[in-house]
Protein backbone atom coordinates (compact mmCIF):
# COMPACT_ATOMS: atom_id res chain seq x y z
CA UNK A 1 0.00 0.00 0.00
CA UNK A 2 1.08 3.50 -1.25
CA UNK A 3 1.61 6.04 2.04
CA UNK A 4 -1.67 7.74 1.04
CA UNK A 5 -4.38 6.43 -0.23
CA UNK A 6 -7.13 8.15 -1.34
CA UNK A 7 -11.06 7.18 -2.26
CA UNK A 8 -13.78 9.76 -3.74
CA UNK A 9 -16.75 7.73 -2.21
CA UNK A 10 -19.54 10.31 -3.46
CA UNK A 11 -19.47 13.13 -5.65
CA UNK A 12 -22.62 15.55 -6.23
CA UNK A 13 -22.42 18.27 -8.52
CA UNK A 14 -24.24 21.50 -6.98
CA UNK A 15 -25.25 23.29 -10.17
CA UNK A 16 -27.10 26.21 -7.83
CA UNK A 17 -23.90 27.33 -6.40
CA UNK A 18 -21.54 26.14 -9.22
CA UNK A 19 -19.61 23.74 -7.39
CA UNK A 20 -18.99 19.59 -6.97
CA UNK A 21 -19.40 18.13 -3.35
CA UNK A 22 -17.18 15.15 -2.53
CA UNK A 23 -16.95 12.87 0.22
CA UNK A 24 -13.68 11.21 0.72
CA UNK A 25 -11.61 8.39 2.61
CA UNK A 26 -7.86 8.63 2.67
CA UNK A 27 -6.29 5.54 4.55
CA UNK A 28 -2.67 6.89 6.01
CA UNK A 29 0.46 4.99 7.02
CA UNK A 30 2.46 7.65 8.88
CA UNK A 31 0.90 10.82 10.54
CA UNK A 32 -2.46 12.49 9.25
CA UNK A 33 -2.26 14.32 6.45
CA UNK A 34 -2.90 18.24 6.50
CA UNK A 35 -5.73 19.96 4.46
CA UNK A 36 -3.58 21.43 2.10
CA UNK A 37 -1.80 18.02 1.57
CA UNK A 38 -5.12 16.93 0.89
CA UNK A 39 -6.03 19.99 -1.63
CA UNK A 40 -3.36 18.74 -3.46
CA UNK A 41 -4.15 15.17 -3.62
CA UNK A 42 -7.74 15.92 -4.80
CA UNK A 43 -6.46 18.12 -7.19
CA UNK A 44 -4.55 15.77 -9.07
CA UNK A 45 -6.68 12.86 -8.97
CA UNK A 46 -9.28 15.21 -10.53
CA UNK A 47 -7.10 17.31 -12.70
CA UNK A 48 -8.13 20.53 -11.50
CA UNK A 49 -6.70 23.67 -9.75
CA UNK A 50 -6.17 23.25 -6.48
CA UNK A 51 -6.75 26.29 -5.46
CA UNK A 52 -10.62 25.93 -6.34
CA UNK A 53 -10.63 23.08 -3.58
CA UNK A 54 -11.86 23.88 -0.41
CA UNK A 55 -11.57 20.92 2.43
CA UNK A 56 -14.80 21.60 4.83
CA UNK A 57 -14.52 18.70 7.15
CA UNK A 58 -12.38 15.75 8.23
CA UNK A 59 -12.09 13.61 11.05
CA UNK A 60 -10.31 10.69 11.89
CA UNK A 61 -11.67 7.55 12.66
CA UNK A 62 -11.23 6.37 16.32
CA UNK A 63 -8.59 3.94 16.73
CA UNK A 64 -8.16 3.51 12.75
CA UNK A 65 -5.23 5.57 10.22
CA UNK A 66 -8.37 6.46 8.45
CA UNK A 67 -9.85 10.27 7.59
CA UNK A 68 -13.20 10.83 6.38
CA UNK A 69 -13.95 14.57 5.12
CA UNK A 70 -16.03 16.34 2.47
CA UNK A 71 -14.66 18.94 -0.18
CA UNK A 72 -16.25 21.53 -2.14
CA UNK A 73 -14.34 22.27 -5.98
CA UNK A 74 -15.88 25.66 -6.90
CA UNK A 75 -16.15 26.66 -10.75
CA UNK A 76 -13.69 29.46 -10.62
CA UNK A 77 -11.94 32.11 -8.39
CA UNK A 78 -15.64 33.95 -7.81
CA UNK A 79 -17.51 31.63 -7.01
CA UNK A 80 -15.28 30.38 -4.36
CA UNK A 81 -15.04 33.66 -2.79
CA UNK A 82 -18.66 34.66 -3.02
CA UNK A 83 -19.49 31.41 -1.06
CA UNK A 84 -16.74 30.54 1.18
CA UNK A 85 -16.06 32.32 4.36
CA UNK A 86 -12.54 34.46 4.93
CA UNK A 87 -11.23 31.96 7.86
CA UNK A 88 -11.98 28.92 5.49
CA UNK A 89 -9.64 30.71 2.74
CA UNK A 90 -7.11 31.76 5.75
CA UNK A 91 -7.42 28.17 6.81
CA UNK A 92 -6.55 26.84 3.14
CA UNK A 93 -3.71 29.44 2.18
CA UNK A 94 -5.74 31.35 -0.32
CA UNK A 95 -5.46 34.34 1.13
CA UNK A 96 -3.47 35.98 4.25
CA UNK A 97 -4.62 37.04 7.64
CA UNK A 98 -4.29 40.71 6.78
CA UNK A 99 -6.35 40.39 3.49
CA UNK A 100 -9.19 38.76 5.44
CA UNK A 101 -9.37 41.61 8.12
CA UNK A 102 -11.79 44.76 6.74
CA UNK A 103 -10.68 47.83 5.77
CA UNK A 104 -11.15 50.36 8.48
CA UNK A 105 -12.79 53.34 6.98
CA UNK A 106 -12.23 56.75 8.68
CA UNK A 107 -14.94 58.22 10.97
CA UNK A 108 -16.00 61.54 10.70
CA UNK A 109 -15.74 63.68 13.32
CA UNK A 110 -18.63 64.59 15.07
CA UNK A 111 -20.17 68.56 15.15
CA UNK A 112 -19.28 70.65 18.30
Amino acid sequence: MNELELRIKNKEENQMIGRLELKFELVYEQAPPTRIQIREMLAKELNTNPNLIIVRKMHNVFGMRKNIGTAHIYSDEATLKKYVSKYFLVRMGLMTKEQAKPAKTAVPAAKK
